[in-house]
């Protein structure tokens, strides 16, 4: 039978989100479950709307106090997982252009984009299968082609020259609620990057 797919649904004040799981694992995990295991297996996670928002707000506050602009592009290479749904809904709040990144890019392909988009970070997991993600992000940064780049953070652990999402996040207590309200009415869907 077929696996179902990623899906965001609402019920009564529940925002669930089904990751997908790879076949013939039968279970979901709660979040809890150590990223390996759930990059691998699905995650189920549930999340009352205003928790939700408020991890949201969290998560752009930590940017926003992070440095990141109105304007800037932020890449996420990770397979699904609950941060990357976090990184799709705080982007966008302050202003900040979300480019997605193929799972399958290699060092290559990264480099293309880190040059096209003009990336000002990258939120990325350190591999996956068998993908070194990391490694060709710090490779890459070695040659000093990409001056605009400032922020590598990563999603499992913590590596020299890397942000964990965890310090990212935990950084939103130095920038107000008022200070998020005010750059989020700065947005507008006219806003464009070219």
């Amino acid at each position: 039978p077929a696996v179902p797919g990623p899906a965001l649904t609402v019920a009564r004040g529940q925002l669930r989100i089904y990751l997908g799981a790879a076949p013939g694992v039968g279970k979901t995990y709660a979040m809890l479950v150590e990223a390996h295991r759930r990059a691998e297996r699905g995650t189920d996670v549930r999340w009352p709307l205003r928790e939700f928002k408020e991890q949201v707000d969290r998560l752009a506050r930590g940017l926003v106090q992070l440095g990141i602009q109105r304007g800037d592009k932020v890449g996420v290479l990770s397979p699904n997982r609950p941060e990357w749904m976090l990184a799709n809904f705080a982007l966008p709040k302050i202003g900040a252009v979300l480019v997605t990144i193929n799972t399958h890019s290699r060092q290559q392909e990264l480099a293309h984009i880190l040059g096209q988009a003009e990336l000002r970070a990258l939120i990325l997991q350190r591999s996956h299968r068998g993908n070194p993600y990391l490694q060709h992000l710090q490779a890459l940064l070695a040659t000093g082609d990409y001056p605009e780049f400032r922020h590598a953070i990563l999603l499992d652990g913590e590596e020299p020259g890397t942000l964990p999402f965890a310090q990212v996040v935990a950084a939103a207590g130095r920038v107000k609620p008022a200070a998020l309200a005010e750059r989020q009415a700065q947005v507008a869907p006219s806003h464009r990057w070219q």
